[in-house]
């Protein structure tokens, strides 16, 4: 992650864009002092996953499903597609 000045962003922002493109770099842009205008720059394949992930933990009953599975896991207790779809 690095952080830059609008202004810093603004005289070389093709060169900014391609280091978040190519490297999945995240850019912190401060627009004044206020922490409150201050964006961030991140590519779209992380902004999704985040959103996911929100979407994924927003309800309590998610959130319980998620957790049994990775308890389901570390027990040992996790199986192949191949195996789930025998037991259907």
């Amino acid at each position: 992650m690095i952080a830059i000045p609008v202004t810093a962003l603004r005289d070389k922002l093709k060169t900014y864009l391609d280091r978040v493109t190519k490297s999945f770099e995240v850019i912190v842009v401060s627009r004044s002092a206020d922490e409150n205008d201050t964006v961030v720059i991140l590519p779209l394949k992380e902004y999704n996953a985040l959103v996911e992930t929100n979407y994924l933990l927003s309800t309590r009953k998610n959130r319980e499903r998620l957790e049994e599975s990775m308890a389901q896991m570390k027990r040992g207790e996790a199986v192949t597609p191949k195996e789930f779809n025998k037991r259907s």
